[in-house]
């Protein structure tokens, strides 16, 4: 019998982790959030994967994000984490990162002359 071709994808291997990150400020684009990330995380392999206006009532945009390798800032036991962003504009100062993905997580916000309400 020949090889069955499965349609779904990988799953993730222990070499990428992903996470969601929100209270990112309004505006940034996805290579500005990149640096931003990259400088409040230590890191130098992130990826921001989607960037999208946050729905859950909150100013700021959310981002799905991987990483290579594991940010010493992200250890411990918790699947959240406060954490102070290293970018004088961010109003708060505070990035939320989780890898819990509980609620809604916006992958896509079209702009707002691209899309209407019928």
């Amino acid at each position: 019998m020949g090889k069955i071709e499965s349609s779904r994808p990988a799953l993730p291997d222990e070499t990428h982790f992903a996470y969601r990150v929100s209270g990112i400020p309004e505006g940034l684009s996805i290579e500005e959030t990149t640096r931003l990330l990259e400088q409040s995380l230590a890191v130098t392999d992130l990826k921001v994967e989607s960037l999208a206006m946050d729905s859950n009532g909150c100013q700021g945009q959310v981002a799905t994000i991987t990483l290579n390798t594991p940010s010493k800032k992200l250890r411990g036991k918790s699947d959240e984490w406060d954490l102070r962003a290293v970018a004088s504009q961010l109003a708060s100062g505070y990035i939320v990162v989780d890898k819990h993905f509980h609620g809604f997580t916006p992958l896509y916000a079209p702009k707002e002359e691209d899309h209407t309400v019928e």
